[in-house]
Parts: C-alpha cells; sequence; structure tokens
C-alpha cells in the first residue's frame, strides 16, 4: 500500500507556510502543524524546507522541477516511512519532548527519524536544523535512541561531515537541560564527549 501525494498537496503545503508539514493519518493526507507529528501519532511526509530542498536537488542535476515532481519525491518519502510507521510510533515520542523543548533555541526537527538495525538492537536517528543566533551556518544536530532508559546520543555536523562535537546524557535527562546542551553544542567548536548534565 502507498500512500498517494499530489501536486494538489504540494500547492497546499506551499500556501500554508513554516511550521506546517503533509502528514499521513493512516487514512489520507493531511495539512498539519509540523508540532502534530512529532510523536509519530501522524507520519509526517515533508515540510516546506522538504520541498525547497527537493526543489534546490532537482534543480542543482539540472532537472525538472514542478509540482508533480514534487509530489512523487514526497510520495516516495511517504513510502520509506510508512515501512518504518511501527518503529517511529514507538520511538518518536521519546524524542518528542526534546523536539519541543528546541524549538525555543530555533533547533527544528528534519523529518521523521530515521529507523536504523544494528549489530546490537534498533535505534532510530532524528535530524534537527540549528538555525539560531550564533548557530554555526548550515549546522545539522543528530539525536540517536534506541529505547527507554537507553542514553541518548547528540553529535552535531557542519556541511561536509566536520563534526562540531559529540555528547552522551543519560535517558533521564529533563528535555529542556537537554536543549540547552544542544544549543550550547550548536554554539561551540566542540564539546567534551560524555559532557555533565547541567544541575
Amino acid at each position: 500500500m502507498g500512500i498517494d501525494v499530489n501536486a494538489g498537496h504540494v500547492a497546499a503545503l506551499r500556501d500554508h507556510g513554516p511550521g506546517w508539514a503533509l502528514a499521513w493519518d493512516g487514512d489520507q493526507v493531511r495539512i498539519v502543524e509540523v508540532a502534530d507529528t512529532d510523536d509519530a501519532t501522524l507520519l509526517e511526509i515533508g515540510t516546506g524546507h522538504t520541498l525547497q530542498a527537493n526543489a534546490d536537488l532537482h534543480r542543482a542535476n539540472g532537472d525538472p522541477c514542478d509540482d508533480e515532481v514534487l509530489a512523487g519525491d514526497l510520495a516516495a518519502i511517504a513510502g520509506d516511512y510508512l515501512q518504518e510507521w511501527p518503529d517511529l510510533r514507538e520511538l518518536m515520542p521519546l524524542t518528542a519532548p526534546l523536539t519541543r523543548a528546541l524549538t525555543t533555541f530555533t533547533i527544528i526537527r528534519s523529518g521523521m527519524g530515521i529507523i536504523a538495525h544494528t549489530p546490537v538492537g534498533r535505534e532510530m536517528l532524528v535530524h534537527y536544523r540549528a538555525a539560531g543566533d550564533g548557530h554555526a551556518p548550515g549546522l545539522i544536530i543528530a539525536v540517536t535512541v534506541s529505547g527507554p532508559g537507553d542514553p541518548v546520543g547528540i553529535t552535531a555536523e557542519l556541511p561536509g561531515g566536520i563534526s562540531r562535537g559529540t555528547l552522551t546524557v543519560p535517558a533521564d535527562t529533563p528535555a529542556e537541560a537537554m536543549a540547552d546542551l544542544i544549543d550550547a553544542l550548536a554554539r561551540t567548536a566542540t564539546i567534551t564527549p560524555t559532557a555533565p548534565v547541567p544541575a
């Protein structure tokens, strides 16, 4: 079963502007606030940032790009996420409080989590764009979770894979304290791995 995304969905998402997402509720595609997809109850297909990134990629490759093309891109993304939706619904709630706390610092989630199966088990990687004052331009924050009670891994990279730091925090760290650490990471060249959590 696939998710049908059409040019009308793309145009509606663009018209809604920042803060809105195209999402699947298990029955139909809808336009919702991005925050409504933080816990994966609704499956986020893409945001305006997704549209722009895909359009930029098509143009850079010299390919034609219109709403039909972008709808095809979003349908492919939706198909990938749909396969992982059971895992996403289990793991995204672990990052939802952090996602909401990071918005204070203009650090915004970029799409749904990415599920990976490793030799030691399943984990989920969630990417965030750091766009606040004082953040390194183009900085991407990656947060890794594997389950309730497991430590949370955080890395920061500039375009080109240039590392800006890594840290690990206990799972019971309050979301606001974790957001403070990530904001600090986004503002500094490096942070010592396994940095202590502020009291």
